[in-house]
């Protein structure tokens, strides 16, 4: 099982995250399955997933534009004040 993990985690120091390159690529659809949002709401999460470079910056920053959108509305709403 540590072989298949490292096999993940060595591309921490890669500049092209795992899933955009060509090793990663068959397992793109596994990670696509994940939910990734509840995943990045927790701060850990977040910064796991960040220090790992597995998953692509532009599917980070999907899910957080998703999470500050949300605050944005919740600031606006009546319910707030």
């Amino acid at each position: 099982m540590f072989k298949e993990c490292h096999f993940f985690v060595s591309g921490a120091q890669e500049k092209v995250p795992f899933l955009d390159t060509v090793r990663g690529r068959p397992y793109r659809g596994v990670f696509a399955a994940l939910k990734l949002g509840a995943i990045l709401e927790m701060s850990s999460g977040y910064n796991t997933i960040k220090k790992s470079n597995i998953l692509p910056q532009s599917w980070v920053h999907k899910y957080a534009r998703k999470g500050f959108v949300l605050i944005i509305r919740l600031f606006q709403s009546d319910d707030w004040r």
